[in-house]
């Protein structure tokens, strides 16, 4: 099993188009990752700068050619901006397994655009890639991801504590699997 990709894979939902972030996304990412409410339950941090979104990008570019994950962009078909983003890392040495990662802003929230993304993603792995299972964690007062991933047949696994290292907080990380059927 590779990620690495001669082209990045592109996919379509019914609202949504899936693709490699570029440079000319920086503004939507940006709005996106400064936003404190998108960082509420994970131990990131806001930018402060496009500065700080064109180092982010440019690690997660070098990550993706370096096959060490996958990152897709979610663009509103309706706005063509980005709402959010998915990821797909953390990947087992046979690349039978790996993470998920997602966000979406803020205002886009409860709309089932996530549900829409991380279905196309999921389908992915399971089909394409060849994967047998992948896990997303979310911390525990996350409900509504809590929520998003039982809808998606996620299943909880584990429970872990995660001490911070941006903060001196505590995750209480709640852990999901779903296996290929």
């Amino acid at each position: 099993m590779s990620t690495q990709f001669t082209e990045f894979p592109l996919m379509e939902t019914a609202r949504l188009v899936l693709r490699r972030l570029t440079e000319e996304d920086l503004d939507d990412l940006f709005n996106m990752r400064k936003d404190p409410d998108m960082h509420e339950y994970t131990d990131t941090m806001p930018d402060t700068s496009l500065k700080d979104t064109k180092e982010y990008l440019e690690r997660m570019d070098k990550g993706i050619n370096e096959g060490k994950w996958l990152l897709w962009g979610i663009q509103s078909k309706e706005t063509h901006r980005i709402i959010g983003s998915v990821s797909v890392w953390n990947f087992t040495e046979s690349r039978n397994g790996a993470e998920l990662g997602y966000g979406i802003v803020t205002h886009m929230q409860g709309n089932g655009y996530m549900a829409e993304s991380l279905q196309a993603v999921i389908d992915y792995c399971f089909r394409t890639i060849g994967m047998d299972w992948i896990e997303a964690c979310t911390e525990e007062g996350n409900e509504s991801s809590t929520r998003l991933l039982g809808n998606l047949g996620f299943v909880q696994i584990n429970k872990v504590i995660d001490q911070g290292y941006n903060t001196d907080r505590l995750y209480n990380m709640l852990v999901f699997r779903k296996v290929k059927q």
